[in-house]
């Protein structure tokens, strides 16, 4: 029996806040946060605060009550929240309602419905405990779809997701926009991550740590907390593919999956060219007494070591908030999370003409749905390398792939590693099993180097390095003037070394693979017309002269007749 408090005409059903008859503190608590979710979502399908009996009028009652269950059941509702149009959580919120809460909470939205239309066609004839025939079949479809969307994304609250979360692509269509929405991909933020970057060396999270972060869960298209668990150890370089297997841990399921890696012509996103700024400019190859201790010598990332998995999630969340255009809405800011570099890379990855689920599957982890999961060996490299080539503007996902390379500089290359890295971790020396990737990280540093200084200013972290260790290396080559400065020969060797990637390489190339082809079938059939021209003239010259001698004969011929 309601209180006069709940009968007084002052308030409705979905405003009372003082306790009922025989009313625990407990229920009043779970009423009041049901009556504020619900004020939450009829705000956001701009529906009055109140449900009316015209809006419920007949079969719309069960309509509500299904839109109600759809809302709930596709989205994470923190347990702590804003209770704005993004549900976004409070500081520190890690934990959504479960289904069983939600299904209170719908019961209590439904019970504050028939206190405020008891005289409502379908409510009317029913007993205190009695509901709709259509109200239990819904409760056990609704159940059912929350509880798989909670075993599906329960993980995304320890990322700090929204429901709008933003995906965040590389590259957009229109970026020089100014509605922030168009300004804002992986690239900008990247770039403006490299730009700022200060010249001293930051030990910990620091610019390029950043970068390689972000580079790496876009490219994988991991979980945001996932990075945290690299580990060299796990690292492979394939010699005959040409690919870095950096071995992909799945936090959520504890499978780990084949991730090869491939270059890039872009340094923004540049496997290779990422993880040798963060080896070159802070000391990612190198670590310390204390970090030896903690047992952290083994991980790419020893500072993510120090924090919890929510809280590397946040971190790159942060990252990109950070990042983001100047004066970027707050509406827009908090739509971008770490959930984000997900969401883009499967769009990016999906959007290749000719990508399969197959293929999807193996960057991924996603099962494909079928029986084929179980016959796949999931830590085959060779599965994984068409998906990454797609991540990484290859147009044919049968290229071939050959990493940066020093080969035109071979007596220069130890010299060279020595000079960019330092390095405590025994496999990425000259006799350590991934000494091929400090080699094509060195290579990529140097390739990149003119693109980088005029893309970034000739005052940038990366540039400043690469030009002190050129000079305190004293560097020189035997093929060009011993009198050339460092600096000069550094960009002779960008030149040198990326002309013989994009010749390795001839995706990149400016011209696209249709024409690379019709260019060398023409080169082919040079050597056809020469030889088909030459034997015309000779054909020709060899007519002239049966021509000529033939004219002769005739001729004589001629005075033969004449003599007769």
């Amino acid at each position: 029996m309601p209180s006069s408090i709940a009968s007084s005409p002052q308030l409705s059903p979905f405003q009372v806040p003082a306790l009922r008859l025989g009313q625990s503190q407990s229920n009043k608590s779970v009423n009041a946060c049901a009556r504020k979710l619900f004020a939450a979502f009829r705000s956001c399908q701009c529906l009055p605060p109140e449900p009316s009996e015209n809006e419920l009028a007949g079969d719309n009652l069960q309509n509500y009550i299904t839109l109600c269950g759809h809302f709930l059941s596709s989205r994470l509702i923190p347990q702590r929240s804003k209770y704005n149009a993004q549900f976004e959580p409070d500081e520190d919120c890690v934990s959504y309602l479960k289904t069983p809460t939600l299904r209170n909470y719908i019961g209590q939205h439904f019970k504050d419905i028939r206190e405020a239309l008891p005289n409502h066609v379908q409510l009317k004839n029913l007993g205190p405990g009695e509901f709709p025939l259509w109200y239990s079949a819904f409760l056990v479809q609704f159940e059912r779809a929350c509880s798989r969307y909670h075993i599906d994304h329960g993980h995304e609250m320890n990322e700090g997701s929204s429901n709008n979360i933003r995906p965040l692509f590389f590259k957009n269509t229109n970026p020089d926009k100014t509605d922030f929405i168009s300004r804002v991909s992986l690239e900008q933020i990247l770039t403006k991550i490299m730009k700022e970057a200060p010249k001293n060396n930051v030990k910990d999270f620091g610019h390029f740590e950043q970068r390689a972060m972000l580079m790496l869960s876009f490219s994988a298209i991991g979980r945001a907390g996932e990075i945290k668990f690299q580990k060299f150890s796990d690292w492979r370089f394939d010699p005959y593919l040409q690919t870095t297997d950096i071995k992909w841990e799945e936090k959520k399921t504890l499978t780990m999956h084949a991730m090869p890696m491939v270059p890039d012509k872009s340094y923004l996103v540049c496997f290779y060219h990422a993880i040798a700024c963060y080896f070159a400019l802070e000391d990612g190859l190198y670590r310390n007494e204390t970090q030896q201790a903690d047992g952290h010598y083994d991980f790419l990332f020893p500072s993510l070591q120090k924090i919890g998995n929510n809280s590397v999630a946040k971190k790159v969340g942060s990252i990109i908030k950070t990042n983001l255009p100047p004066k970027t809405p707050n509406k827009i800011t908090s739509q971008y999370t770490a959930k984000s570099l997900q969401i883009g890379g499967i769009t990016h990855l999906a959007s290749h003409p000719t990508m399969t689920t197959l293929r999807a599957a193996a960057q991924t982890g996603h099962s494909t749905g079928t029986t084929m999961d179980s016959y796949v060996d999931s830590a085959d490299v060779v599965r994984g390398i068409p998906a990454a080539l797609a991540m990484h503007q290859y147009e044919s996902l049968e290229s071939k792939i050959k990493v940066y390379s020093l080969d035109m500089l071979p007596e220069l290359v130890e010299k060279l590693v020595t000079s960019l890295f330092c390095i405590s971790v025994p496999s990425f020396k000259a006799d350590g099993s991934l000494y091929a990737v400090t080699r094509a990280a060195a290579a990529s540093l140097i390739a990149h180097h003119n693109t980088v200084t005029s893309d970034l200013g000739y005052r940038n972290a990366v540039s400043c390095y690469r030009r002190t260790k050129a000079r305190e290396a004293k560097i020189s080559d035997p093929r060009y003037d011993r009198t050339m400065s460092p600096e000069l020969l550094l960009e002779k060797w960008s030149k040198e070394v990326m002309d013989s990637f994009l010749a390795s390489n001839t995706e990149f190339t400016d011209t696209n693979p249709t024409a690379i082809g019709l260019a060398k079938s023409m080169d082919e059939l040079k050597p056809v017309v020469l030889g088909l021209k030459t034997s015309n003239d000779l054909l020709v010259k060899e007519l002239g002269s049966v021509a000529k001698e033939l004219a002769m004969k005739t001729a004589a011929v001629s005075l033969y007749q004449e003599e007769l």
